[in-house]
This record gives structure tokens, sequence and C-alpha cells, in this order.
């Protein structure tokens, strides 16, 4: 979770988000998520931030789909592993199945 401080972006706990959450309208009628697009927007695909994003949503996708395999509480996701090398992905899936072992 990302906040801005005065210009400067800094990590709040998901405690402090949650609870962020709870105690107002919602996140999403603030203005939170529009800086969080801010950060992103008209990333490239060679950007090393949109591989890092990449990356972790390869990674979070896989750790559902090893726990949830037949999409029992959660539905199919869109896979976006395409923009990773064959060998980027399987690593991150490779670690994922390491993990929960």
């Amino acid at each position: 979770m990302i906040e801005d401080r005065d210009g400067e972006y800094h990590t709040i706990g998901f405690l402090t988000f949650n609870k962020r959450f709870l105690d107002t309208k919602g996140i999403a009628s603030s203005d939170w998520f529009d800086a969080l697009g801010a950060m992103f927007q008209d990333l490239k695909a060679q950007d090393p931030r949109f591989r890092r994003l990449v990356a972790i949503h390869t990674a979070l996708n896989s750790f559902t789909e090893y726990l949830d395999p037949q999409h029992l509480r959660t539905g199919p996701s869109t896979d976006f592993s395409s923009q990773l090398s064959q060998e980027e992905a399987m690593r991150i899936r490779k670690l994922v199945e390491d993990m929960t072992l």
C-alpha cells in the first residue's frame, strides 16, 4: 500500500490500509488510486517497472493457482506472463511451488 506524503511516496501496512478503507466512504472515492495509477501511467513493455509488475502479478496468480487449481474460491485471472521471458515465468512459478510445499 502506498501513500503520498508531501510529494514523496511511502508504504503503509495492510492494517492501516484496511482501517482507512473501512473508516471512509472507500479508498476508491479518494484520490488514492489516482496517485497509484500515476506511478504506472505510460509504462512501456520494456520498462523495468512494468516488468516488475508483471513478475509480481505472475507470482500472485501462480500462488492462487497453486492453492485453488479448480478455481472454487477464485475466478480465473488474466495471465500477463507472456510479457516475461519463458525462463522468467517458469522461475517464478517454480519459486511459488517450492515455497508452498
